[in-house]
């Protein structure tokens, strides 16, 4: 007996784009990510991993001076 595993590739369907905000306010970072087996993923800050968030497509954060840089999320299988 034969098995075949089919893993596709994480794909970035739809991602946040540009904001301006001020201090104080909640802000949603949402990517919407499709892959098989469902792709790992996190987030990070100016090139560092982001600790302690829940490992989804959304982010939510209350903006302040310290949260202000480029995110970027990462989509990989293990």
């Amino acid at each position: 007996m034969s098995f075949l595993y089919l893993v596709v590739q994480p794909t970035v369907e739809s991602s946040p784009m540009d904001m301006l905000i001020l201090e104080h306010e909640d802000v949603t970072l949402t990517c919407v990510y499709t892959g098989s087996p469902k792709p790992v993923i996190s987030w990070q800050k100016d090139g560092n991993t982001v600790p302690d968030i829940p490992r989804s497509g959304t982010q939510l954060f209350e903006s302040r001076n310290d949260t202000t840089g480029i995110y970027t999320v990462i989509l990989h299988h293990y």
